[in-house]
């Protein structure tokens, strides 16, 4: 969680929601992102919400995935 922590304070959520926002991202690389935003938005103790909240819009679209990779991450970025 230590980690975790110091990569949301420095920015890492904008790029990454960058990528999984562009509706050009290849299928592989959205199954990474959403994996990588599932274990920044998870963990105890729990991340601020303050720095995992501007992933919400991204995973209220990542949750109607056809892909089950992404609906899985998306669903444990949301848990």
């Amino acid at each position: 969680p230590t980690c975790r922590d110091q990569v949301l304070g420095a920015g890492a959520m904008g790029p990454l929601l960058t990528i999984m926002d562009d509706e050009g991202t290849k299928p592989a690389l959205l199954g990474t992102a959403a994996w990588a935003l599932s274990n920044l938005c998870r963990g105890k103790p729990e991340p601020s919400f303050d720095l995992v909240r501007i992933a919400l819009p991204t995973l209220a679209k990542t949750i109607n995935s056809m892909d089950d990779e992404v609906l899985t991450d998306t669903c444990w970025a949301l848990s």
